[in-house]
C-alpha cells in the first residue's frame, strides 16, 4: 500500500509509490516453462530492473 504520510514525505526514509497501468500491447514469452502473452511494458521494466 502507498501512503502519503509524514514518514514518506520528509525525503529521509522510506517512500512508497503505487502505480496502476494496463498494457495493451503484448509480447510471446515464457514463465515456468509455459508459453503466455505478457504486456511489452511490464515485460521490458521487469528485465530491465532484475
Amino acid at each position: 500500500s502507498a501512503n502519503i504520510n509524514d514518514r514518506s514525505m520528509l525525503g529521509k526514509r522510506d517512500s512508497e509509490v503505487a502505480v496502476i497501468y494496463e498494457d495493451i500491447h503484448t509480447v510471446k514469452s515464457v514463465m515456468d516453462g509455459q508459453e503466455y502473452q505478457a504486456g511489452r511494458f511490464g515485460l521490458s521494466l521487469r528485465m530491465e530492473c532484475f
